[in-house]
């Protein structure tokens, strides 16, 4: 018998801390540069958040809401239309993410009672949880996903031990990626300003 077939299948909703967010209401919504941005459904994407489309919050009025505002790490879950094209609609707060507050219809889960966090969101990420949400949000004039049904998911719960080990590693696999894309577009920038001087303004090197 493996050690992995001896991990627990546990329930997400006993591992979670999940918070739904707030009911801000639009009228109080700005643009302001210096305001809170808000996480709203349409600003969660596939492992990352959109702070270009972010609506925001007065900041004298956030501080009341302490309870809303996200910390890094947290990983967050669009609720309205949780599955798209595109795939699943669930990013996590990086280090360089701006202060935030999450909105209504939009779940923010930090794992408790031994459940890494960052586990939490590779197994959220996995496919497993996709087909489990796929069947709940299909033939619903509104695809939603309730917080209940988020906590009702089932996944195998490994040592606190051997969940860092594999989120480390798959962490690794992100940053990795992550640079390698900065990489692509400094590259397609250079290439760009190369086209631009060469065959609009026709500066060719040595000419």
């Amino acid at each position: 018998m493996t050690a992995r077939s001896t991990w627990p299948v546990v329930r997400l909703g006993d591992y979670v801390d999940l918070l739904a967010g707030f009911a801000f209401k639009s009228s109080g919504f700005t643009d302001n540069s210096e305001d809170v941005p808000l996480v709203k459904g349409d600003n969660v994407q596939q492992g990352y958040i959109d702070w270009g489309r972010a609506k925001r919050w007065p900041r004298e009025a956030s501080t009341a809401l302490s309870k809303f505002r996200l910390a890094s790490g947290d990983v967050v879950l669009a609720m309205d239309r949780p599955w798209v094209e595109a795939g699943l609609k669930l990013a996590w707060v990086k280090r360089s993410d701006p202060e935030a507050l999450l909105v209504q219809r939009v779940s923010r889960l930090r794992g408790v009672n031994g459940l890494d966090t960052t586990f939490m969101r590779y197994v959220l990420c996995s496919q497993s949880f996709t087909n489990y949400i796929r069947p709940i949000v299909t033939g619903i004039n509104v695809p939603h996903i309730s917080p209940g049904q988020i906590r009702d998911f089932k996944f195998i719960l490994p040592p606190l031990a051997a969940q860092r080990h594999i989120a480390s590693i798959l962490s690794a696999y992100d940053d990795l990626i992550e640079n390698n894309t900065r990489r692509i577009a400094i590259l397609e920038e250079m290439a760009r300003r190369i086209y631009e001087e060469w065959f609009v303004r026709f500066r060719f090197p040595g000419h």
